[in-house]
């Protein structure tokens, strides 16, 4: 016969209180001080794969899980509901493609492989400078048709990335990097981890940056080379 209280029923408090204590909210002024105050304050022990997290980030509500496991770094921002981040579900990539067309000082028109699916998916790069889409801008698409406002100059070098047809996976379109920005550090995170890690475009001031040259990938940490100033605009883009 088991000893100490056994009740028949189950107990309600009189005033409602959060049933799952754990899942904070936690908050900080940026995503890595309010996720490193949540990893710091959920025992590794009660942790579980899926476990929902609740963030407050600048005033902001944001909701966190623990998606791929339970360390700490596999706390990223729940993508269905993230506005930074969006989940597409179902579509295809095509990653630094360089388009048919010749960069002679005299040519507009350059053909991509697929037709970019949603038209406002293309990046379209020269020099590794984002072009602007727009009649008043860089360039106009028409279906896989891109048609340059001005011819590019002899050896320049385009490259382009865009969603296309159904596949299945996620992408981050154009997130914000998280980090400090004050002219020394150098240390920035991202929600993910790109998979595959090529899938990563970085931009600083809308600038393409190069992995292994002007920053380094490990898991969702970028290490730059250069420390960005607190106004420089950072922003990534990857499947993952």
């Amino acid at each position: 016969m088991s000893t100490g209280l056994q009740l028949p029923f189950g107990i309600q408090p009189v005033n409602p209180v959060p049933v799952d204590t754990w899942s904070g909210p936690y908050s900080g002024a940026d995503v890595s001080t309010a996720r490193a105050l949540a990893n710091s304050s959920i025992p590794a022990a009660i942790r579980f794969q899926s476990m929902e997290v609740r963030l407050i980030v600048a005033s902001v509500a944001r909701k966190f899980w623990y998606r791929d496991g339970v360390a700490d770094s596999d706390l990223v921002e729940f993508s269905s509901s993230s506005s930074t981040s969006p989940s597409v579900t179902t579509v295809s990539w095509q990653f630094m493609e360089t388009p048919s067309g010749l960069a002679d000082d005299e040519n507009t028109i350059f053909t991509l492989a697929n037709s970019p699916s949603p038209t406002n998916s293309l990046m379209l790069f020269v020099n590794g400078v984002l072009q602007i889409q727009g009649v008043d801008f860089d360039y106009i698409l028409s279906s896989n048709v891109v048609t340059m406002n001005k011819p590019i100059l002899l050896n320049s070098r385009i490259v382009a990335t865009y969603s296309y047809v159904q596949s299945g996976t996620s992408i981050s379109w154009m997130e914000s990097v998280t980090g400090t920005k004050n002219g020394l550090n150098t240390v920035f995170t991202i929600s993910n981890s790109p998979s595959p890690v090529g899938s990563l475009m970085f931009f600083h001031n809308g600038v393409l940056q190069v992995q292994g040259a002007d920053y380094t990938l490990l898991g969702n940490t970028l290490t730059l080379v250069l420390p960005p100033r607190e106004n420089d605009n950072l922003s990534a883009t990857y499947s993952y």
